[in-house]
């Protein structure tokens, strides 16, 4: 059930085939409107009960409970977690094979559009670059940790070796995670994206 997937299944579409994994971004209000249907659904049989008369009062509150419950449970996880999650993304979708890596990263947002992100579920997203990088390039990858305003976020960032103009070898470090607020969605994200890495950098 949505309501209780991890925050990366929730905010993330995520396309396995056999060649390829793709990961596109998904908004927080898709979970805040299901939540919202869930709870009207759930208040119909005690407010049927209560209008109707059958049974009693008793029973009417035993069926709302948990449903109210659940939306209270589903109204924490917006507030402190989804839309700010979804907010403090860098990057806009995933694309891994065992060729290469593309990702699509998302361009710098004014603070009118993070308000409008934030309060009302509006996507104000632009899309900014978009890097190509052959898998054989990747050195390795780490989990690194930031703290935003008050919160921590996890993700795994990658090192690939790339020659410039001056036939110079140097490496570069880029996102290959979204950033997640739990260590252990970063590790199962790790471990989703290996069949498509080079065994070497595992």
């Amino acid at each position: 059930m949505i309501l209780f997937k991890p925050t990366l299944e929730i905010l993330f579409k995520i396309k396995s085939t056999a060649g390829s994994l793709v990961i596109t971004p998904v908004s927080w209000s898709r979970y805040a409107y299901t939540l919202a249907f869930f709870v009207l659904l759930g208040c119909i049989p005690s407010l049927l009960i209560g209008l109707t008369g059958i049974g009693n009062s008793n029973l009417s509150v035993a069926l709302l409970a948990p449903v109210l419950a659940i939306g209270l449970y589903g109204s924490i996880r917006i507030n402190y977690d989804l839309q700010w999650t979804y907010l403090w993304q860098t990057i806009n979708s995933l694309s891994f094979s065992r060729e290469e890596i593309v990702v699509e990263f998302l361009a710098p947002s004014t603070a009118s559009k993070r308000i409008l992100a934030v309060l009302f579920g509006i996507n104000t997203r632009t899309i900014g670059e978009k890097m190509t990088l052959p898998t054989f390039a990747l050195i390795g990858y780490e989990v690194i940790q930031e703290q935003i305003q008050n919160d921590l976020y996890y993700s795994l960032n990658a090192f690939f070796s790339v020659v410039d103009n001056g036939n110079e070898e140097s490496a570069i470090e880029i996102p290959i995670s979204p950033r997640l607020r739990k260590i252990e969605e970063i590790n199962e994200f790790q471990e989703m994206i290996s069949d498509y890495l080079p065994t070497e950098n595992q």
